[in-house]
Formats: structure tokens, sequence, C-alpha cells
């Protein structure tokens, strides 16, 4: 209670999809039966995170991205104590990413005031003009880290992979469990809370036979979009920690259900799997999609079809909280949302509310998008995340160099922050 002014302890709990247990279709984790060794966990979480903050003298705390309960503990103790928590985090724009003070929870303070630093300046906003002309003419998605993910998921997506995948971990993946991982509970007793071998193996089987089962169902592997005007839903993969963490309602069943109710009789909506559903370890048992599809004015569209393509001819997006209703925007389309985002200050993404969806559908052209994006590219960093993990003695020198350049971008942006925040609160006194 002395800490949880921003989230409840069991709120935190249902942003980690491996502590809540929450939309399991896949059960890959070992979670104990006993309750109270879960609340035992967390309060061992809990009171290490205490200590380090007793202890320590924080001008801020900064980290990278979402991950699980310890970080959105680490930020509901910061906010209790008023220390600063930065996260670095991707704005969803081609590889920019931005230092956020709210857990990426609504549109940052730094974001909207550069947009009404634009919009009193009558800036051109160049960067954005580019952004958008190659949105439209390329039909890219709205950041670059998806187009390689996607390429990887179509590959992955094939039988033959899938299979040799399975052969993997029935043959060679035995002699890690038994020799490389830690069994914090003895051997061939299975550890609370992280992935269980037999499970991971079911599981994969089970999302092999859902895959197949999938491309096999013609009401889910259509190629035509609707005649009339319809709406896109993209499925996200569920559980999935930034939906966890950005939204009070992750029932996409639902969602849609609710969707299709507020729209006129001779409106469809068009949902799409995400690839991850059908490559690797499916969230959902086949069922699920077949009972989606039998929604009234509901329609799928093969997992394979560019999400750009489908945004292009929608009338509008709808989503709980991902990137399709930022390219949505960008094709002035509006957007409709079950939780929270980044970018949710721009003017034709609408929280869902389904007394006002007819008269939103028509306001599509946004008149401060342009803004959004270009704040982002005026305060964001060019990042690879992926290389600030990377092991400093397996860099290439130019791997160093780049290295280097991001770190120092990270310190001055945090020095920046803190020098604004003293500013501030000085004016204040």
């Amino acid at each position: 209670t002395r800490y949880c002014k921003r989230f409840t302890l069991l709120e935190m709990v249902a942003m980690d999809p491996l502590l809540s247990g929450a939309y399991h279709h896949r059960t890959i984790y070992y979670r104990p039966r006993n309750k109270a060794l879960l609340f035992k966990y967390l309060e061992l979480q809990a009171r290490y995170l205490e200590a380090l903050f007793m202890h320590g003298c924080f001008d801020c705390v900064f980290t990278i991205n979402f991950q699980y309960f310890v970080k959105a503990a680490v930020f509901t103790m910061a906010h209790a104590c008023g220390i600063p928590y930065l996260m670095v985090s991707s704005c969803r724009i081609r590889n920019l990413h931005v230092v956020y003070d709210n857990f990426s929870i609504g549109t940052p303070r730094s974001i909207v005031a550069e947009m009404r630093r634009l919009e009193e300046a009558e800036d051109p906003c160049c960067d954005s003009i580019g952004y958008f002309d190659r949105l439209r003419r390329e039909r890219k998605p709205a950041y670059d880290a998806v187009e390689s993910w996607d390429d990887d998921k179509k590959m992955r997506l094939s039988l033959s992979f899938r299979l040799k995948e399975l052969g993997w971990w029935l043959t060679r993946y035995p002699r890690r469990v038994l020799f490389v991982h830690k069994h914090y509970r003895g051997i061939l007793r299975r550890n609370y809370f992280l992935p269980s071998y037999l499970a991971c193996v079911r599981t994969l089987i089970v999302g092999l036979w859902r895959r197949v089962q999938y491309f096999r169902s013609p009401e889910l592997m259509r190629t035509d979009l609707p005649k009339g005007p319809f709406v896109y839903f993209p499925l996200h993969l569920i559980p999935e920690n930034t939906v966890l963490t950005l939204s009070k309602s992750f029932d996409e069943m639902e969602c849609i259900f609710q969707l299709a109710k507020a729209l006129a009789a001779d409106w469809r909506v068009v949902v799409k799997v995400k690839l991850d559903m059908l490559a690797s370890f499916d969230t959902h048992p086949h069922s699920y999609y077949l009972a989606m599809s039998q929604i009234p004015n509901v329609q799928f569209i093969h997992p394979l079809i560019p999400s750009v393509e489908i945004i292009n001819k929608a009338s509008a997006v709808a989503t709980i909280s991902g990137t399709a209703m930022l390219e949505g925007a960008v094709f002035d389309k509006p957007g409709f949302r079950w939780g929270r985002t980044e970018f949710e200050e721009v003017d034709t993404i609408y929280p869902f509310n389904p007394d006002k969806v007819r008269e939103q559908l028509q306001r599509g052209v946004s008149g401060n998008l342009r803004y959004y994006v270009q704040a982002c590219h005026n305060l964001g960093l060019r990042l690879d995340v992926n290389l600030l993990f990377e092991p400093r003695a397996t860099m290439t020198p130019d791997q160093t160099t780049e290295f280097e350049r991001q770190i120092t971008s990270l310190e001055n942006k945090i020095l920046e922050y803190l020098a604004v925040e003293a500013k501030t609160a000085a004016a204040l006194a």
C-alpha cells in the first residue's frame, strides 16, 4: 500500500503474462497450483526492489522497453517516491525510439509540448511529409522492424520448417534441458514461472496441428475484401506484454462483437490474425477463430495479405492498441482503440464508444498527425536495441562505434530531461 499509488499489486501481476496466466491457451510456463507461492514470489521481488530504493539515491530510473512484473513494480515505486522513471521504446515510426516518462501509457508530455510548438510555428513538417509519402507509395509498415519480422515469420510458417523445428526439440534440445539449464528445484523438477520442456513440446505439436487446421478452413482464408465499407481489425498476439500493460481489456472476441453491433447492417469487420499465431506457439484453439468468424458482419482475411493493402481499402481501423491505427491515420482512416497508445494524441484515434462510432467514422482526416510524427522525428533517437544488449567483446569496430554513439545519445537525453524537470520545479517553487 505504501507504493501502490499508480497500480495495485494485482494490476501489476495482470501485466505479466507469465505470472497472470491470463488467456493462456498455450501453457508453456509452469505455474504452481498453490497461490500462496505466487504471492510469496511477489513479496520477494517487492522486498528486493524496496531495498534498492531505500539504499540507492536515484535521480531517475532508466530502462529499455517493457519487462513484465519487475519493471511495472519499479515504475510504481518510482512514481510513489517522486523519482522520474524513463523508458526508451519504439514510437512505431521507422527506427525511431522515444524516451517516455509515463510507461508509454498515452502520449508523453514532451511529445505533446513539441506538437504544440510545431503548430504555433506553422512548421512545414518535412520529415512527416516524407514519412507519409513512403507509406502511401511503397506500402511499407509503419516501423522498419516489422518488415524483417514478417519475412522471418513467413519462413517459419512453412510446414517443412515447423517439422524441422519440432524434430530439433525432440532430439537435440533435451541435452540442454539436462546439462545446460539451471534446475532451481532439482533435476527433473519443473521451475516455477519458467518454460517447461514437455509443455513446450506439447504446445508445438498442438500449434502445428492448429496451423494445418487454419489453412484448411476456407472461411478463414478468404482473399477478397468486402465490396462495401468495412473496418479492419488486426488481432494481437495474446498474451502480449504491451497489450497487458496498455489495456484493461484484451478479450478481442468481445471487442469485435461490440464493434460489429455498433456498425450499420451493411458494414463489415475484416479480421486478420497475426502471423506469430500460426508460425510458433499458438495462443488460441482453432475453434476460437471459427467462433469469431460466426459473429454477424465479421469476415476473416488471408494472413499473408499485407496489412497496409487492407488499410488502404478500409473505411477505418480498430484494435486494442496496435500500430495499425497509426498506419490508418496516415491513410486518412479513423482508428478505434480499447487500450492506451503512445500516439493517442492524434485527433482521429478515438477510444471506442458505441454511441459515437458512426459519427466518428466520418472524421478521418487528421489535423495534428503531421505534428505528432514530426515531434517524434525531432525528439526521437535512432537506436538498434539489439546492439545495446550485445557483449562488447564480440562487437566489430563499426558496431563498437555505433554502440558508443547510441549510449552517448541516451545519456544526453536523460540529462536533458532532468535539466528540464529541475527548471520546471524551480519555476513552480
